[in-house]
């Protein structure tokens, strides 16, 4: 038991560190040729990285991982919208089982141990990726959904940027929603990412509370 905890938290880790290079670090390359590919690649990694945070369904959720890869890397060669459209809601409905089963697993949990925080932070940062895929799809279907006024063209980086923004209620106002798709979305988002941190920071204070109590008893 100790040892499949151990094997949690190192996967949390990792997915963890994946996740700050994606959101953080790649950014900051963006004007460069190769940045493209580089997002495609450290997606692809995470969405393989994403099953070994969950405890259970391993088998089921690999071979939902290698689909998710090989839509991925599709529409790279081809320029078939309708590719792009499956790949991208694919993704989208996968990521949120992630962030639903870390969620539960948080949860589930007894005590507040390194793995519990490291899932809980996992999930926020993955809210705020699954809300970018989000942006980019409602951005295939209509075209100049969101005004951006750095590039005029909605970017991966752009949509992780301003999927953040939103989440955590900024609202700077250099990317602004358009059509009312895009507002809908924007607004979805923004009570999704209130509501995960108040409900997981009330149950990890809650968990937190019951186990020193029982350590003082």
């Amino acid at each position: 038991m100790l040892k499949k905890d151990n094997d949690l938290s190192r996967n949390n880790l990792f997915l963890l560190i994946s996740l700050i290079i994606l959101i953080f670090i790649i950014p900051v390359f963006n004007n460069y040729s190769f940045i493209r590919i580089l997002y495609d690649v450290f997606i692809s990694a995470l969405l393989f990285l994403m099953v070994f945070t969950i405890k259970t369904h391993r088998k089921k959720l690999i071979t939902i991982a290698i689909i998710s890869i090989i839509l991925k890397w599709i529409p790279e060669k081809s320029d078939q919208s309708i590719i792009q459209v499956i790949s991208q809601a694919w993704n989208i409905l996968f990521v949120i089982f992630i962030v639903v089963m870390l969620i539960v697993q948080v949860a589930k949990s007894k005590k507040v141990s390194t793995n519990v925080i490291l899932e809980s932070i996992n999930g926020y940062l993955l809210l705020g990726f699954v809300g970018a895929i989000f942006v980019m799809l409602v951005d295939i279907f209509q075209n100049g959904a969101f005004n951006v006024s750095t590039s005029g063209e909605m970017h991966f980086s752009d949509a992780i940027y301003y999927s953040f923004v939103t989440i955590t209620t900024l609202g700077y106002g250099d990317i602004t929603p358009i059509t009312d798709l895009a507002r809908s979305i924007s607004i979805f988002f923004s009570v999704v990412g209130q509501l995960y941190l108040t409900i997981l920071i009330a149950m990890l204070v809650g968990k937190f509370l019951v186990q020193y109590q029982a350590e003082e008893q």
